[in-house]
C-alpha cells in the first residue's frame, strides 16, 4: 500500500512539472515566433521603401527640371502627392550631391523652398549608403528607420541613374531621392490587428515601456543609433495547447493507472503461484509420468524397434512392436552390444558401424520376411561428445508391396501407350490408301461425268470430295502426331533463328497473300530436334495467319528471353483471339473452335505442338484476349555447358537485347 502510495504521490508532481514546463515552453516559443514576425515585418516594410525610391530616381526630363533648370510645369507634376497618396510616403526629398534640397514634399504638398529640419538621426547614414551602392547593372538603394519629427519612420533612399543606356550621364550622379513613412499609430493598429501583436506600440528611447507587455524589441538606425523600442503581448495559442497538454497528461493517467492495475494483478498472481507451488509441482509430475507412459505405449504399438545405446555401445533401451520379430534372430536384448546383435542382419551391421565413427546412415533390410527401412544417427550431448546410438527399424513391408504393383502397373501402362501408338501410326498410315482412292475416284467422276449430273448430283459429289479431303488430312495429322511418340528425342544445338526462317519459306505464300507483317528479335541457341522447332514455328504462325482478324493486317511477333528453366519463346499476333475458357483445351487432338465452313484445319496442330515441346523437355501455354489476339509462349531447355554461346553478344549486334535486330517479311 505504501508503493502505490509513493507512485500516485510521484505522479501527481510529475503532471504539474509537465503542466509548468509546457506553458513556460507555450511562451517562449510564442514570444520568439512573435519577434521574428515584427522584424520580417519591418525589413518588408523598408524593401518597399527602398524600391519605390529606385523605382522614382530615372533620370528624365522631368526630373531635369528638378535638377538642373527648374521650371514651373514641375507644380502641375508633384511627385510627392503621388508617392504620398500610392505608397503612404509622408515625406519626399530630392537632395543633390552637395547637400542642397532641391526638392521636397510633407504629406503630399509640396514645400517652397524644400525644409530639412524634420530629418533626425539615421537619414544622414541612409544618404551616404545609397550613394555608396553600386548603379549596375541596376542601382542599387539603402533603406532603414530613422527619426522624422522625432517618431521613428522607414526610410527609403535612391540615387538618379539615366533613364536608357543612350541616355546622356546625371549632371549630378550623387543626387539622391528620399521617401520617408512615419511608424504612426494607424500603422501600428495595422500590423497589431493583421499579425495579432496585441498592444503594439513604440516608445522613445529611455522611456520606460508599458507594464502590460510580454515581449518587445529594440529599433535602431543604420548605424546602431536607437530609434525607438516596440513593446507587444504575443498571441498565445491557449485553448488549443492546453487541450492538447490535458489530452497527454489525461492519456499518461490512464496509461500509469493501466500500469498499476497490471503490477497489483501481477502481485496477486505470484501470491497465488507461491502458495499454489507444491500442487503445481505434484501436476506437473503427473503430467509427465503420463506422457513418458503415453509415448512407451506408442512406441511399443507401433510398427518400429526403438534401439538407443550407451557410449560403449550396449543397448539401454528397446522399444517397440516388431521387438519381438527381430528379437529371435538377431538376439536384441538390453545390455548387449548392438554391434553384435547387428552382425546376425545383413546391411544393418553396416548402418551401426557408421554411426559409431559419427556419421548418420540409412538402408533397407529384410528379415524374418518383412522389410525395415533401418536409419541409425550419433546421439550428442551439449558439448558435441558422442554418448550413444540411437536406431529407428521400420516395418515398410506393406509400403514395399504397393510401390511393386504400382511399378507394375507404371509398366503395363507404358507397354499399352506404346501399343496404343503403334497402332495409331499403323492406322493412320494404312488409312492413306483408302482415303486417296475416294479422293481420286470422286475427282474421276466430276471430270467424266459432270455434264451428266444435275446440281443435286454436283452438290453431292462435292461432299464426298471435301469429307475425303478432311479425312485426309485428319489422317496425315494423326501419322505426324503418332510419329512424335514412336521414337526418342534427338535433341541437339539448334539456332532458333535459322528455324524460324525455314518455317517463313514454307509459308512464303500465305504470307504474301495475307499481306502481313512478321517480325522477329534475336533468337537464341537452344537444345532440341532441328525438324521439330521448325513444325512449331511453322504451326504457330499459320495459325496466326489462318485465324486474323477481318478488319486489320495480320502482324505476328516472335520474341525470346532467358528464363530459369530455359529460353521462353512469345509467338504474338493481333488476331482474333481465343476465349478464356478454351485456352487449355485447344491444345487437344483434334479440338476445334471453329466449323470447317469458317477455318480450314484438322484440329491437330496444336497438339503437335505441346507434343514436341513436352517430348523436348519443354512447356507451352497460351495467353489471348478475345479480338484482341493471342500470345502461345513455349520453354525449350538452353544448350547444356555453352555459357555465354547461347545469346548474341552485344559485341556482334549494335541493337539493345532482346528484341534487336528486326527482319521483316
Amino acid at each position: 500500500m505504501r508503493a502505490v502510495l509513493l507512485i500516485v504521490v510521484v505522479w501527481v508532481v510529475a503532471m504539474a512539472a509537465l503542466w509548468v514546463l509546457a506553458d513556460r515552453a507555450r511562451t517562449r516559443t510564442a514570444t520568439d515566433a512573435s519577434v521574428d514576425l515584427l522584424h520580417t515585418v519591418l525589413a518588408a516594410e523598408e524593401r518597399r521603401f527602398g524600391m519605390t525610391a529606385r523605382d522614382y530616381t530615372w533620370w528624365d526630363d522631368a526630373i531635369a527640371n528638378v535638377l538642373v533648370a527648374p521650371d514651373p510645369v514641375w507644380g502641375d507634376n508633384n511627385i510627392g502627392q503621388y508617392l504620398s497618396e500610392a505608397f503612404g510616403a509622408d515625406l519626399s526629398l530630392v537632395i543633390a550631391g552637395g547637400g542642397d534640397l532641391l526638392y521636397g514634399a510633407r504629406d503630399g504638398e509640396r514645400m517652397t523652398p524644400p525644409e530639412a529640419s524634420s530629418l533626425g538621426a539615421g537619414f544622414a547614414d541612409l544618404v551616404r549608403a545609397a550613394r555608396a551602392a553600386p548603379s549596375e547593372p541596376q542601382p542599387q538603394w539603402a533603406a532603414g528607420l530613422a527619426l522624422l519629427d522625432g517618431e521613428p519612420a522607414v526610410v527609403g533612399v535612391s540615387r538618379f541613374v539615366p533613364e536608357r543606356a543612350d541616355s546622356p550621364p546625371t549632371p549630378d550622379p550623387q543626387a539622391v531621392l528620399v521617401v520617408a513613412r512615419r511608424l504612426d499609430p494607424e500603422w501600428l493598429a495595422e500590423i497589431a490587428e493583421g499579425y495579432k501583436l496585441k498592444g503594439l506600440t513604440l516608445t522613445a528611447p529611455g522611456q520606460p515601456l508599458p507594464a502590460e507587455h510580454a515581449a518587445s524589441r529594440r529599433l535602431t538606425t543604420l548605424d546602431g543609433a536607437p530609434v525607438a523600442t516596440a513593446s507587444w503581448t504575443p498571441h498565445m495559442p491557449g485553448a488549443r495547447l492546453d487541450a492538447t497538454v490535458l489530452a497527454t497528461m489525461a492519456a499518461l493517467s490512464l496509461a500509469m493507472l493501466a500500469l498499476l492495475g497490471v503490477f497489483l494483478a501481477r502481485a496477486r498472481r505470484l501470491a497465488r503461484s507461491i502458495a499454489d507451488d507444491d500442487d503445481a509441482r505434484a501436476v506437473q509430475a503427473r503430467a509427465l509420468a503420463e506422457s513418458e507412459q503415453r509415448l512407451r505405449l506408442v512406441i511399443a504399438n507401433a510398427p518400429v524397434v526403438l534401439v538407443v545405446t550407451d557410449a560403449e555401445g550396449r543397448i539401454q533401451l528397446l522399444e517397440g512392436r516388431m521387438v519381438p520379430l527381430l528379437a529371435d534372430i538377431a538376439e536384441l536384448a538390453p545390455g548387449r552390444l548392438l554391434a553384435d546383435a547387428a552382425a546376425a542382419v545383413p546391411g544393418f551391421d553396416a548402418v551401426v558401424e557408421r554411426a559409431a565413427a559419427g556419421a548418420s546412415a540409412s538402408t533397407g533390410i529384410v528379415a524374418a520376411g518383412h522389410a525395415f527401412e533401418a536409419a541409425c544417427a550419433p546421439v550428442r550431448d551439449a558439448a558435441g561428445i558422442t554418448v550413444g546410438i540411437v536406431c529407428v527399424l521400420t516395418d515398410v513391408t506393406e509400403r514395399k508391396a504397393m510401390e511393386d504393383a504400382l511399378r507394375r502397373t507404371l509398366d503395363e501402362l507404358t507397354r499399352s501407350n506404346g501399343e496404343l501408338e503403334r497402332f495409331a501410326y499403323v492406322a493412320s498410315h494404312d488409312l492413306q490408301e483408302p482415303v486417296r482412292t475416294m479422293v481420286g475416284y470422286a475427282q474421276l467422276v466430276r471430270r467424266r461425268f459432270d455434264d451428266r449430273l444435275d446440281d443435286d448430283g454436283r452438290s453431292f459429289l462435292s461432299y464426298i470430295e471435301e469429307g475425303a479431303l478432311r479425312m485426309r488430312a485428319l489422317v496425315q495429322g494423326l501419322l505426324t502426331y503418332s510419329r512424335l511418340g514412336s521414337e526418342a528425342a534427338r535433341p541437339e544445338p539448334v539456332d532458333a533463328a535459322i528455324a524460324l526462317s525455314t518455317a517463313l519459306d514454307n509459308l512464303a505464300a500465305t504470307i504474301r497473300e495475307t499481306g502481313a507483317s512478321v517480325v522477329a528479335g534475336r533468337l537464341p541457341t537452344v537444345y532440341v530436334e532441328p525438324l521439330q522447332i521448325m513444325q512449331v514455328f511453322q504451326n504457330l504462325i499459320g495459325n496466326s495467319l489462318k485465324f486474323r482478324h477481318p478488319v486489320r493486317r495480320p502482324q505476328v511477333t516472335i520474341l525470346a528471353a532467358r528464363v530459369a528453366d530455359g529460353w521462353q519463346f512469345t509467338v504474338r499476333d493481333n488476331g482474333i483471339g481465343i476465349p478464356s475458357d478454351s485456352l487449355t483445351s485447344v491444345f487437344g487432338l483434334f479440338k476445334r473452335l471453329h466449323g470447317p465452313g469458317q477455318f480450314p484445319g484438322t484440329g491437330v496442330g496444336l497438339a503437335i505442338c505441346q507434343r514436341i515441346i513436352e517430348r523436348n523437355g519443354g512447356r507451352i501455354w497460351v495467353t489471348s484476349e478475345p479480338d484482341a489476339g493471342s500470345a502461345f509462349h513455349f520453354v525449350l531447355p538452353a544448350v547444356p555447358d555453352s555459357a555465354g554461346a547461347e545469346e548474341p553478344s552485344a559485341a556482334e549486334d549494335d541493337a539493345a537485347a532482346i528484341p534487336g535486330r528486326i527482319a521483316q517479311v
